[in-house]
């Protein structure tokens, strides 16, 4: 399930920190929430390909297992991880009004525009998130 907008914590009192630490992102109390920074890089195709693409010969998505598991290799699964933080924030920001929230407080890289936002979410599809 995909975390309510930023505009929704205003009505609930909630102020908005910024951490660093992976573990605390979306913790929230009844007056905060603890939010990571979307790191730059997450938004770069070519970060994406050079890091996360499986390796020539790689077969971790088409030989599965023997107990029918999918065998995945290391860069598979840090895709997996970054794509999942990317849905995090997709639902984080739904509306311009989310957007803006998230600009003031630097949680995105200054130069994300609200349009190339939008367009970046809807090529990962978040409709079907959850779909094997």
């Amino acid at each position: 399930m995909l975390p309510r907008p930023l505009l929704h914590q205003l009505p609930l009192h909630r102020h908005v920190v910024i951490t660093e630490q992976m573990d605390l992102h979306l913790v929230w109390a009844p007056d905060r929430i603890f939010l990571n920074p979307l790191p730059p890089f997450l938004l770069e195709p070519r970060f994406w390909r050079d890091q996360f693409a499986c390796k020539i010969g790689c077969d971790c998505s088409h030989n599965p297992s023997p107990r029918s598991h999918i065998r995945e290799c290391p860069r598979r699964k840090l895709w997996r991880c970054a794509l999942g933080f990317l849905f995090l924030y997709a639902g984080l920001l739904c509306y311009e009004g989310d957007f803006l929230i998230a600009k003031e407080k630097h949680l995105l890289p200054h130069q994300v525009e609200w349009v190339a936002w939008r367009d970046f979410i809807q090529e990962l599809d978040t409709e079907h998130i959850y779909s094997p």
